[in-house]
């Protein structure tokens, strides 16, 4: 009689075990399966170029004089400023088209050093 428990008991658990076995097989591929297609869908960055033809520019000129005083490095620069005109005029740049800027003055410092390394 035990050994018919015993044989009951022994079906019982194979077959328990092989459901279970079966049902995990089962959810494993489901989760599997929405793991690969969410890496299905694709994404494209990309550069794309096209010529252009530009039909306006700016330009930046400056103009560098220096003079011992403030008021000779601007007297400089005033005689600098119709020759850069007459420049741009030559070449086709006229003057409605051009927009002139303000005049600044700076310090202009040398550095000199001494045999003991000061500056």
């Amino acid at each position: 009689m035990e050994d018919k428990q015993l044989s009951r008991a022994m079906a019982i658990l194979g077959v328990s075990l092989a459901l279970g076995m079966s049902v995990a097989a089962f959810i494993l591929g489901v989760q599997a399966k929405r793991a690969v297609t969410g890496q299905q869908s694709i994404t494209v960055k990309g550069l794309a170029e096209k010529p252009v033809k530009a039909d306006s520019a700016e330009w930046s000129v400056t103009i560098d004089t220096q003079g011992e005083t403030i008021a000779e490095a601007l007297d400089k620069l005033r005689e600098e400023r119709p020759l850069l005109n007459e420049f741009l005029d030559t070449h086709g740049l006229d003057a409605a088209s051009r927009q002139e800027g303000h005049e600044s003055v700076r310090p202009h410092y040398d550095e000199e050093y001494l045999d003991n390394g000061q500056q």
